[in-house]
């Protein structure tokens, strides 16, 4: 993570993350895309710098930068931080409601459903931004790898994604778990609102203990990769072997999204009392 010190037009005074920095030695220009230690850590490009301070690739450093979640405003007392917003070099970013982006409806959801989550879109950088908890998920509509960029400071393991749109919730209920928020969406559109993602792979102790309030049983919905079968026993080891039930996708599905909703119920009959 990069600290900024202070701000002077596209200037950017900062704490170099590569040496124990007491005052701002490094100088970042956005706009001319460069960046200095005086110190002598660093000269080159600012998208070389962030991908060298994050440890990612050129291609996840501008994703990084121009959905806004690199650079930290850090004041002197460490009282407390914002988030400083950073245009793309295409120009500031504007996000406007999803409702009508090809990606989304190409792959079956409705536009009543997209503004229901309030789901945004933006068409220069092609992403998707999720509102969840206190911060955002990013998702690329294009052939990009990583799929998913977080919310700086956005702590997935103690998010649970959809809770706010769980409905009736009751101990006595099932809960069905997917991976991703999309994912979780798509149940719900298709009738399942019993349902909550845990925002990846792997099951925390601190969503584990939340679930457990929600519901006695439990549907496991992963994906249909090795990731997801980890995922699925790790479930069913702090969950209990004995509450959980999975549903076996088609081999040809990689996951719930691919099902339409009477696929979904003949997968999922007898086991969910959406």
């Amino acid at each position: 993570m990069i600290s900024v010190h202070s701000i002077v037009g596209d200037q950017y005074s900062c704490y170099c993350p590569f040496h124990d920095d007491n005052t701002p030695s490094l100088s970042i220009n956005l706009k001319k895309n460069a960046a200095i230690c005086f110190a002598g850590c660093y000269a080159g490009s600012a998208l070389g710098l962030i991908a060298l301070a994050e440890s990612v690739p050129l291609s996840v450093a501008r994703r990084m930068l121009i959905t806004n979640h690199i650079f930290v405003m850090e004041r002197r007392s460490h009282l407390s931080n914002s988030l400083i917003e950073c245009g793309s070099q295409e120009g500031d970013l504007t996000w406007e409601s999803a409702e009508d982006c090809e990606y989304l409806l190409n792959r079956g959801f409705t536009s009543g459903v997209i503004g229901d989550w309030k789901i945004l879109y933006n068409s220069v950088i092609k992403h998707i931004k999720i509102p969840v908890g206190e911060g955002w998920i990013y998702r690329t509509t294009g052939n990009i790898q990583p799929k998913y960029l977080y919310s700086r400071g956005l702590q997935k393991s103690k998010i649970i994604f959809g809770d706010d749109h769980f409905k009736h919730i009751s101990y006595k209920r099932t809960v069905n778990i997917v991976e991703g928020p999309l994912d979780c969406i798509w149940l719900h559109q298709n009738g399942y609102s019993n349902t909550v993602a845990i925002l990846g792979s792997y099951l925390s102790e601190a969503q584990m203990k939340q679930i457990k309030m929600w519901g006695r049983e439990f549907v496991l919905c992963f994906d249909n990769d090795l990731a997801g079968r980890n995922a699925t026993e790790r479930a069913k080891e702090l969950l209990g072997a004995e509450k959980c039930s999975e549903i076996k996708l088609p081999e040809t599905a990689k996951d719930v999204q691919e099902l339409n909703k009477e696929e979904l119920e003949k997968i999922m009959e007898g086991e969910i009392n959406a």
